[in-house]
Formats: C-alpha cells, structure tokens, sequence
C-alpha cells in the first residue's frame, strides 16, 4: 500500500464517521481492547477491535505491518476500515 495520502480530519469530520459508535482512543497496551469488550457487552452492542481488523484484511499481524510499511501506511488502512 502506498503511503502518500496525508490524513487530515476535522472534529466534524471525525464525529460524522463514529456517529452511533463509542470510539476508544489511547496508548498501547492501556487497555482499550478489555475496556472496549466489557463495555461492548455491557451496552449490548458487537465489539470490532480494529487492529484485529486491520491485521485479518491484511493478512499479517498490524507489529509486522508497521515494520514493513511504516506507520502513515497503517494509518491509512486504519482511516479505511
């Protein structure tokens, strides 16, 4: 995947996008998968963990599509998916 697209979202653009879904956003490892599952099945709604997503469309784990491609190039599939 060619990174040359520069990502560049406004806060309209990014509420139109999530609209209807609670988004978590943080560090890695901080804990945002077992946060967002237990909240998933508190509020009765599908859990999509999107690295999990971004690593089964690509075929690889997102570790190894970081090293590969670098981060831009994985911020571009995760704005994708």
């Amino acid at each position: 995947m060619e990174a040359t697209a520069t990502m560049q979202w406004t806060p309209c653009q990014l509420r139109d996008t999530v609209r209807g879904h609670v988004l978590l956003v943080g560090m890695p490892a901080a804990g945002k998968s077992a946060l967002g599952q237990a909240l998933a099945l508190q509020l009765g709604l599908p859990f999509v963990d999107l690295d999990t997503a971004i690593g089964a469309d690509a075929g690889q784990p997102v570790a190894v599509l970081l090293r590969q491609e670098g981060e831009q190039a994985f911020r571009i599939r995760e704005a994708a998916v």
